[in-house]
């Protein structure tokens, strides 16, 4: 966990607590010293759209690391909407196209 070395304070979404809270109030899990690391936050779908409006609604950069290396269930919002991207190295023209 990389992003716990720049973090003010964490929550690790996976464990039994956690998810104990998220069932009461998924708000507390964003309360903490910013910025404030959310770890395995796939696993409590919730937890995105509060991180994202909290970002929205805030003029405090810097305010959420977001890390995991679950995958997500079937069921999960994000399973939905995510897609791997390929990227292409070379630019059309080296590849023989024509610039316009």
């Amino acid at each position: 966990m990389t992003g716990l070395h720049h973090a003010g304070s964490y929550v690790l979404l996976d464990v039994p607590e956690a998810q104990a809270a998220a069932d009461v109030d998924p708000r507390i899990l964003l309360e903490g010293e910013t910025p404030r690391l959310l770890d395995e936050w796939q696993t409590v779908p919730q937890v995105w759209n509060l991180a994202r409006r909290a970002v929205d609604f805030s003029n405090q950069p810097g305010r959420f690391i977001l890390t995991g290396s679950a995958v997500p269930t079937a069921g999960s919002v994000k399973a939905h909407r995510r897609e791997p991207i390929h990227p292409y190295t070379s630019a059309h023209h080296d590849l023989g196209g024509e610039d316009r």
